[in-house]
């Protein structure tokens, strides 16, 4: 039926729709449907041309920003809050975090300023595309908390499996360093919510986190771990040299687990010392505080390093423009009220 769909607002919604559960086939058609369109569903034809293109691999992470900049003459109010949420997308693969967060909380409150009346189907589709962004971003910043917010807005939306699994990545992630069962748990759940999508990748992703997880944690690897984990353990447990270890790491292109495995290098303090500095120079504050972790570990107990343990950054303004429950459209309930905070 989004085929046959003739007014100019359930147009675009269509497109929104078929981009956000991730249909590309419906996504074509659509694209295919209203190609000699002219005007805004013209502009709307040009921005989602890209997202399908994004979406199927044809326009590489790398070459998001030049696609993007080819985008600039479109002046619709809610395709530029599209557009703009793809360039925090591509400062996410860049790990510009702290840029980002900069961004995003712009991005936040345009959607926010959206009208309910006219396009309240968009504002929550825009909302729960930027949650996907800010669950990863603020986890990298170890701000946990929000980390945790924007994973429950995902799960709470009910759009696709794809962004639940990541979600409960994100969850469990963020329990890694004080609560390992809690961790284990959702990382699980996200392995769960893999077998769902029906993708060999996502489930493969999922449990190569799962078992990236229990590496860090020190607990055993699952019978499915990927030989670059195992590899990292081989070494930290005295059974293969580094070269190897590196060799093997080397077959995911895992950054962390590569920075990881440099940390762990002969077993030097110095290691320990100069991947710390690398993961906070490059805004990763997450691994910055697991190698705070190994430190103290290794004997470094002074009140300072203890300090570290708690470094983050603050991305929160204040003030909660969404609660976690706003996003309705696609969830079997009342949606009769707006949740959304003063």
């Amino acid at each position: 039926w989004c085929l046959r769909l003739q007014t100019d607002d359930c147009i675009k919604n269509a497109f929104e729709y078929a981009a956000v559960i991730r249909d590309v086939e419906l996504l074509k058609s659509l694209l295919d449907e209203h190609k000699s369109e002219k005007g805004v569903i013209g502009q709307y034809v040009r921005v989602y041309s890209f997202i399908y293109k994004y979406m199927t691999g044809q326009t590489k992470f790398n070459k998001m920003e030049q696609a993007l900049l080819d985008l600039k003459s479109i002046n619709d109010s809610s395709l530029k809050i599209l557009i703009d949420i793809y360039k925090c997308i591509a400062l996410l693969h860049k790990r510009q975090f702290s840029y980002l967060i900069d961004k995003a909380t712009f991005v936040e409150r345009e959607i926010k300023n959206l009208s309910d009346k006219t396009r309240l189907f968009l504002k929550e589709c825009f909302l729960f595309r930027l949650s996907e962004v800010l669950s990863l971003t603020n986890l990298f910043l170890n701000n946990l908390e929000e980390a945790r917010r924007y994973a429950s807005i995902i799960l709470e939306a009910n759009i696709n499996k794809r962004a639940e699994s990541d979600a409960y990545y994100v969850l469990g992630m963020s329990y890694l360093m004080n609560n390992p069962q809690e961790c284990v748990y959702y990382l699980e759940k996200s392995c769960e919510k893999s077998l769902e999508t029906n993708s060999e990748l996502i489930l493969t992703v999922a449990k190569y986190n799962l078992n990236m997880a229990k590496l860090l944690l020190s607990q055993e690897l699952g019978e499915d771990a990927h030989e670059s984990i195992v590899a990292v353990r081989d070494y930290r447990e005295g059974n293969i040299s580094y070269e190897e270890a590196e060799e093997k790491a080397k077959i995911v292109g895992d950054l962390d687990l590569l920075d990881y495995l440099g940390s762990m290098k002969e077993k030097k303090i110095e290691n320990l010392h100069k991947k710390f500095h690398d993961f906070v120079a490059n805004s990763n504050l997450y691994f910055a505080v697991i190698i705070v972790r190994d430190l103290m570990e290794a004997g470094e107990n002074s009140d300072f390093i203890k300090s570290l343990a708690n470094l983050r950054k603050n991305s929160s303004k204040g003030e909660v423009l969404f609660e976690k429950n706003f996003i309705s459209c696609f969830s079997v309930r009342n949606s009769c009220s707006r949740r959304v905070s003063a």
